[in-house]
C-alpha cells in the first residue's frame, strides 16, 4: 500500500494535467450549505427551542471550516479511492483527521455508505 501511495505521489508531481484535473474535481464542488426548517407552524420559529437549536447550528457551521475539510476529503477519495476519518473537536473548531489506510479497512456496504472499521496495534 506505501509503493503505491508513494508511486501516485510522484505521479502527481510528474503529471501536470493529472494534478490539474484533480484540482478541477475538487474545485468543482461548491459545498453550498443549507437548511430548512421542519416546523409545522409558525410560532415554532419564535420558540425558546428552535432559537437555540438555530444558534448551535451556526456556531458549529461558523467553526467547523467544511469548504477546507471537504475538499480535503474529495482530493484523497479521488487519488485512493477510499478516505478514512473521525470528526474531530479541537478546542476553537471543528477537523476531519485522517486515520492511516494501513490500518482501516472497509467491511461492508449497504445501499447508501460503506462501513468501514480501525484496527489498532498495539503497542
Amino acid at each position: 500500500m506505501k509503493i503505491a501511495c508513494v508511486l501516485w505521489a510522484d505521479f502527481e508531481m510528474r503529471s501536470m494535467p493529472y494534478k490539474r484535473l484533480l484540482s478541477y474535481l475538487t474545485n468543482m464542488l461548491a459545498f453550498d450549505i443549507t437548511y430548512t426548517s421542519t416546523a409545522d407552524d409558525v410560532d415554532d420559529f419564535n420558540s425558546a427551542k428552535y432559537k437555540k437549536d438555530l444558534k448551535s447550528v451556526e456556531t458549529f457551521l461558523e467553526t467547523f471550516h467544511y469548504e477546507k475539510e471537504l475538499r480535503i476529503a474529495t482530493k484523497e477519495m479521488l487519488r485512493n479511492d477510499a478516505y478514512f476519518a473521525c470528526f474531530r473537536d479541537v478546542g476553537d473548531g471543528y477537523v476531519l483527521q485522517e486515520l492511516p489506510n494501513d490500518y482501516c479497512k472497509i467491511t461492508g456496504r449497504w445501499q447508501e455508505d460503506t462501513y468501514s472499521a480501525l484496527t489498532c496495534i498495539g503497542s
